[in-house]
C-alpha cells in the first residue's frame, strides 16, 4: 500500500499550461514600439477550461496578463493522464473583459490530449477571425484600463464585414465589426477601439457626426473624389473629430510616449507621426511625418501618395487652411473652413498633446468626454461658437485643467 501511494504521489507534476498566437498582422511595422514585428505572443488574461480525460473539469478561469508567465496557468497535474483544453475569445486584464462572438457563441480552439510528461503546454491558437481582435484588446487593456469602469466588458461580434463600431443602448454595449480580411490590421482593430472607448466615456452614445461634407476640391489628392475617411480629405469638423480621436487611440495602442517616432499604418496610407522632423520612408509603408509635408505633387499637380522632402505642397499645422490658402497650381482646394476639418489635423493634436504637452490618456479621455460629442453640431450649420466641435474643444480643455497645453497645440489645425 505504502508503495502505491508513492507512486501515486510522484504522477503529480507542476505544469504551465499556456495560450499563445502566431501573430500575422497585415500592417506590422518597422519603428513600432509595441508589438513592432509578427511574432508568437501570449494572449493576456485568457481563458481557459481544462478537463481531465476520462474525469471532470479541473480549471475553469483566467490565465495572468501580467508578470513573468502572462498568458499561462500554473497547476498541478497527473503525469500519467491526458487533458484536453479550450482556449476561449475571452480575456480579463486589469479588472476589465472582452469577449469576442459569433452571435451568442464565444469563439473558441481545443486542444486534445495534453500530456504533462511532455513538459509545459505551449497552445498555439490558430491565427484568424477573432483572435487578431483579441491580440489587440488583451494588448491595450494590459498597457491602460482606458477608463473603461472596473468590471466592463468589452463585447465584439464578428459580422463577417469591416470595420464598423458603434453602441447600443437599447441592446447593451455592443461592437459589430471586424469577421473580413481586411480586418487583419493591428492599427485597424485599435481604432474601432478607440471609437468603443469614446462612446462609453460619452455616456454610452454615439458622436454625432456626417459623411457627406463637400469636398470643395479638398480632397488630399484622391482621384476619383471618394468618402473613405483619408487623413487629409475635406470634412464636417465633426467627422475630422470622430475619426481624428479613434486614429490617435490606433497611434497611442502602439506607440511609445517618450519616443519621438510614432508609426501609424492604416490603409490606404501608412503615416509616421514623427515629431523630430524627419520625412521617413521605409518600404512598404509610406510613413507620414506630422511635422512635414504630406505630400509630393505630380505633373497635374495634384498630391500624388508619396512623400519628398524637396516638394512640399502645404505645411503640418491647419492642414486645411493652408491648402486652401496655397498657391496655384496647388489650390485646388476652396470653400469654406468654419466648421470643417480633416482627420490628420485632429490626430495630431491629440498625439502632441499627449507626448509635448505630457498628459496622461486618461485626462485625453476626459478632455474628450467634456466635449460631449454625442450632442454637437454634425454637418455645419451652427454657429461655430456653440456646438461646433473647434469650440467645444477649447471649453472642454478648460473644464479639465489643460487650457494652457490647449492653447500650445491648437495650431495644429483643430481651431478652425
Amino acid at each position: 500500500m505504502l508503495a502505491l501511494l508513492a507512486a501515486a504521489e510522484a504522477a503529480m507534476v507542476t505544469r504551465n499550461v499556456c495560450a499563445l498566437i502566431d501573430e500575422d498582422f497585415d500592417d506590422e511595422a518597422p519603428h513600432a514600439d509595441w508589438m513592432q514585428y509578427n511574432a508568437v505572443r501570449p494572449l493576456r488574461g485568457i481563458r481557459m477550461n481544462i478537463t481531465q480525460q476520462g474525469g471532470g473539469l479541473i480549471f475553469d478561469g483566467f490565465a495572468d496578463w501580467n508578470g513573468a508567465n502572462p498568458g499561462c496557468v500554473t497547476l498541478q497535474l497527473d503525469n500519467q493522464l491526458g487533458y484536453d483544453i479550450e482556449v476561449l475569445a475571452w480575456v480579463t486584464v486589469q479588472g476589465r473583459t472582452a469577449t469576442i462572438t459569433t452571435g451568442t457563441s464565444l469563439i473558441s480552439q481545443t486542444f486534445v490530449g495534453y500530456r504533462p510528461y511532455w513538459g509545459d503546454a505551449d497552445l498555439v491558437v490558430d491565427w484568424g477571425p477573432g483572435w487578431w481582435e483579441m491580440a489587440v484588446v488583451g494588448w491595450m487593456l494590459s498597457r491602460h484600463p482606458m477608463s473603461l469602469p472596473l468590471g466592463h466588458n468589452v463585447p465584439f461580434k464578428l459580422l463577417g464585414s469591416c470595420c464598423n463600431a458603434r453602441v447600443e443602448p437599447q441592446h447593451g454595449i455592443q461592437v459589430d465589426f471586424i469577421g473580413a480580411g481586411t480586418s487583419v490590421r493591428r492599427f485597424t482593430v485599435a481604432h474601432e477601439i478607440g471609437h468603443y472607448i469614446a462612446g462609453i466615456a460619452d455616456e454610452v452614445k454615439n458622436p454625432l457626426f456626417d459623411l457627406d461634407a463637400p469636398f470643395d476640391g479638398c480632397n488630399g489628392g484622391l482621384l476619383p473624389e471618394v468618402k473613405n475617411h483619408h487623413p487629409y480629405q475635406k470634412e464636417y469638423a465633426s467627422t475630422a473629430a470622430t475619426e481624428g480621436w479613434a486614429t490617435f487611440i490606433a497611434a497611442w495602442a502602439f506607440n511609445s510616449q517618450t519616443q519621438s517616432d510614432c508609426v501609424l499604418a492604416r490603409p490606404p496610407d501608412h503615416y509616421d507621426f514623427d515629431l523630430d522632423g524627419v520625412s521617413d520612408l521605409v518600404a512598404p509603408y509610406n510613413e507620414r511625418s506630422c511635422e512635414d509635408e504630406p505630400w509630393d505633387i505630380n505633373s497635374n499637380g495634384y498630391p500624388d501618395g508619396t512623400e519628398v522632402a524637396s516638394s512640399p505642397w502645404v505645411p503640418p499645422y491647419a492642414w486645411l487652411d493652408a491648402a486652401i490658402n496655397a498657391p496655384f497650381p496647388l489650390n485646388n482646394c476652396q470653400g469654406p473652413l468654419a466648421n470643417r476639418g480633416v482627420t490628420s489635423d485632429w490626430t495630431r493634436f491629440w498625439w502632441d498633446m499627449y507626448t509635448d504637452e505630457n498628459l496622461s490618456l486618461t485626462k485625453l479621455i476626459q478632455v474628450y468626454d467634456l466635449m460631449d460629442p454625442h450632442t454637437w453640431d454634425k454637418n455645419g450649420f451652427t454657429s461655430t461658437t456653440s456646438d461646433d466641435p473647434a469650440a467645444r474643444l477649447y471649453w472642454a480643455a478648460v473644464g479639465a485643467g489643460v487650457a494652457g497645453p490647449y492653447l500650445d497645440q491648437k495650431h495644429n489645425g483643430v481651431d478652425q
